[in-house]
């Protein structure tokens, strides 16, 4: 009996672990296709890739709508975006977050973006597609803490 049930635990661990890797895996790619949505100003492809309710809050603005992002996305200029350190967190089989520490050189409005900056995501699958729900930059000491 105690070969049986340690078979099933394995069985379940394995699966749970190819589950995250699919949930990564899809989150990542979702990611990679939001950013370029954002590099070239797409907005309609920003607002395929994120839900209704979207929170996003850096270091130059905060909004807390959809549209308000979409709104701002032209004046958002981005030269150069370098994350390292990813890392998902599966939080339940539809919803995800996504860390990494970044360096990014662009401005919005003007005025040159924070950088580098540790990021926090949350993801919400809807429908069968991964959706951004929120995105927040904390600003990183001088000595640029990883």
């Amino acid at each position: 009996m105690a070969i049986f049930t340690s078979l099933i635990v394995a069985g379940h661990l394995m699966l749970a672990a190819a589950d995250a890797t699919e949930i990564s895996d899809e989150l990542m790619a979702a990611k990679a296709k939001i950013q370029t949505a954002y590099q070239t100003n797409d907005v309609e492809a920003v607002r395929a890739l994120s839900t209704t309710n979207l929170v996003v809050i850096v270091p130059r603005f905060q909004n807390f709508t959809l549209e308000d992002q979409l709104k701002d996305t032209p004046d958002l200029k981005i030269k150069s975006y370098k994350m390292e350190h990813q890392r998902v967190t599966p939080l339940t089989d539809t919803v995800a977050q996504l860390t990494f520490h970044l360096e990014i050189k662009g401005s919005f409005k003007g005025k040159p973006l924070t950088s580098p900056v540790r990021v926090l995501e949350t993801w919400v699958k809807q429908d069968g597609k991964w959706r951004q729900a929120s995105y927040q930059e904390t600003a990183l000491d001088e000595a640029g803490d990883k």
